[in-house]
């Protein structure tokens, strides 16, 4: 499996790079696609900054490490902040918050007091402005749960959500991990952001493990006329779906938006389905591709490259072995490249139905 994840995804030998581990790599590709999201955050029009010239830039990391933050909120144990690692400066720079009771705290962001108790503090700490940007990069081990990962990390989605609008200053941006989303309690919550938020864009980063459902939420250009609104709508779920867990029920909470709601607002809902359709492509072609390195390497992708497609170019051009071509899998749109020497190459795009060899130009 280490070998085949790299040779099915070439961005996989980036690894951790320059920075503390590969979720920061994946951050550094977010800032660059999204305008510097992070290293100049900036409004909305992109007139000026978000941070004023004589305030600090106020950024909050809850439910994960440190990565260079100002502020964090996690659980303790093992999952707390591993201050020992932190290379993006000295530990002073970086203040852990658990809970209401503070150091003494357990971190637990699904307790409605804990997220009050964050937003109190962090309110202290920045004047009553809230924070500009805040990341939850937070996941957990979900073995041979796979499936229904997203269900078990509906709550996680919620508090998430509910802490960054405690949190966040009006403008600010957010950035959330989310995996599958295709249940009602999922798509509603997206769907609170995008009226929540000014922009919202559904990413994968190209150093995600490609096999995986890993994909994050950027929201950009909190609304202050809204946010209070959804954020007490979000804290009331909580309180009911911890209602249903301590009195171990079997129902909980499935659906937080009306389905004519978020069937009738066209663009949102196209969106929703477009980005679940391409991305699960991406999921299943790249599945394919490890299985088939991890089942005889390049050869077993060669080996199975459809005969309707090699047979005819290996008896036009006499190639009396596989192995005198080489097959190249795009990440994007499949395509067939075939060098016959010099500059005679042909192209074959599979997805159309007249399955033809081109000659590249």
């Amino acid at each position: 499996m280490e070998e085949a994840r790299p040779r099915s995804n070439v961005y996989e030998t980036i690894g951790q790079s320059i920075f503390l581990n590969r979720a920061a790599v994946k951050m550094a590709n977010i800032d660059s696609v999204f305008g510097r999201m992070f290293t100049d955050p900036k409004t909305l029009n992109n007139q000026r900054s978000l941070v004023h010239p004589d305030e600090p830039f106020y950024f909050a990391d809850i439910c994960a490490g440190p990565d260079g933050f100002t502020f964090g909120f996690t659980l303790k144990g093992k999952s707390d902040f591993a201050l020992q690692k932190f290379l993006a400066g000295t530990p002073e720079t970086f203040d852990p918050y658990y809970d209401v009771k503070d150091l003494d705290g357990d971190g637990d962001i699904f307790k409605s007091e804990n997220i009050d108790a964050l937003q109190n503090y962090l309110n202290k700490c920045t004047m009553h402005n809230g924070v500009h940007t805040v990341i939850a990069d937070r996941r957990f081990s979900v073995e041979e749960q796979e499936n229904i990962q997203e269900i078990l990390s509906k709550q996680l989605y919620l508090c998430q959500f509910l802490t960054a609008l405690s949190i966040l200053r009006p403008g600010g941006h957010f950035v959330c991990k989310l995996f599958d989303v295709f249940t009602p309690f999922s798509v509603g919550l997206v769907y609170l952001m995008y009226r929540t938020f000014n922009q919202i864009s559904i990413h994968k980063p190209v150093t995600s493990r490609s096999a995986n459902s890993e994909r994050y939420i950027i929201c950009k250009g909190l609304r202050e006329d809204i946010r209070d609104i959804v954020r007490a709508y979000m804290y009331e779920i909580n309180v009911l779906q911890n209602k249903c867990n301590a009195n171990s029920e079997d129902n909980d909470v499935q659906s937080i938006v009306p389905m004519h709601i978020l069937k009738g607002n066209k663009n949102f809902y196209e969106y929703i389905r477009d980005s679940n359709n391409q991305l699960s492509e991406h999921q299943i072609r790249n599945l394919r591709k490890i299985r088939a390195f991890l089942d005889n390497g390049i050869e077993n992708v060669l080996l199975n490259t459809p005969n309707l497609y090699k047979n005819s170019v290996l008896d036009q051009h006499q190639i009396e072995s596989l192995f005198d071509y080489r097959c190249v899998y795009s990440l994007d749109d499949p395509i067939l490249l075939l060098s016959c020497g010099r500059s005679s190459v042909l192209a074959m795009e599979l997805r159309n139905k007249d399955k033809q060899w081109i000659p590249l130009e």
